[in-house]
């Protein structure tokens, strides 16, 4: 049970991660796309070896594409699968689960502010009739689990944040320049896939003039993660 039963929990959070890459490229650029996604992802090395490793950074990355599947997938109109709530319940997870996504979903959450209500009536009840309510049940649940773990009472966000930014603990598994992610991380990743990753962004950005969510997504995740020194796949 304790060698297997992990392994078994993570290679279905991997099922499920698939499932939702698929339906997240569908929703977005359509059933070809999808497939392709799915293609890519499914011989991608790096997916192939991370993703049903029992880290937290997998289930963090499970978390995010389905919250993404469900976050509203324009600024005016929506979707059938749109379902903001949803969205929002599987964010907090992924930021209980590592603190730094917090950093993904405040884009997120800003652009869905600004540009998707048009009073602030909506606004108001987005932030505290949605948001904060999810929001507060993850401290909650959080702090009750670390409480029993730990044996007191503790708040891992703040102590992530402490350790990581302000005391830069992390610095001493390594650091990198501040382009990494662009340079060397992501082309390691894409692989051989790189070619293609290139002439689609060419052809959304440049011919079509078009740069959608998942995109804006990306690059602020990217550029985020390179404010700190240390790095990692």
């Amino acid at each position: 049970m304790v060698a297997y039963g992990p392994r078994t929990l993570q290679g279905i959070a991997a099922f499920i991660g698939d499932v939702f890459v698929y339906r997240l490229a569908k929703k977005h650029y359509g059933d070809l796309a999808g497939k392709c996604t799915l293609f890519v992802q499914i011989f991608s090395w790096f997916y192939f070896y991370c993703s049903v490793r029992t880290y937290s950074n997998s289930i963090e990355m499970v978390f995010t594409v389905v919250a993404l599947f469900y976050w509203p997938s324009n600024d005016h109109n929506h979707n059938s699968t749109d379902n903001i709530t949803k969205a929002l319940m599987f964010a907090a997870g992924a930021v209980a689960l590592r603190p730094s996504s917090g950093a993904f979903w405040v884009y997120a959450g800003l652009r869905h502010l600004f540009f998707h209500f048009h009073d602030n009536r909506q606004r108001f009840t987005f932030i505290f009739l949605q948001v904060f309510p999810i929001g507060l049940l993850t401290v909650i649940l959080t702090s009750l689990i670390d409480r029993v773990c730990y044996g007191f009472w503790t708040l891992t966000i703040i102590n992530f944040f402490k350790i990581n930014i302000i005391e830069g603990v992390s610095e001493d598994y390594g650091v990198h320049s501040w382009h990494w992610y662009f340079t060397q991380g992501m082309p390691s990743i894409i692989g051989t896939w790189s070619p293609f990753f290139v002439y689609g962004v060419y052809r959304s950005v440049v011919v079509r003039r078009r740069v959608g969510f998942l995109f804006e997504f990306m690059i602020w995740s990217m550029l985020v993660l390179s404010i700190t020194k240390h790095k990692e796949f």
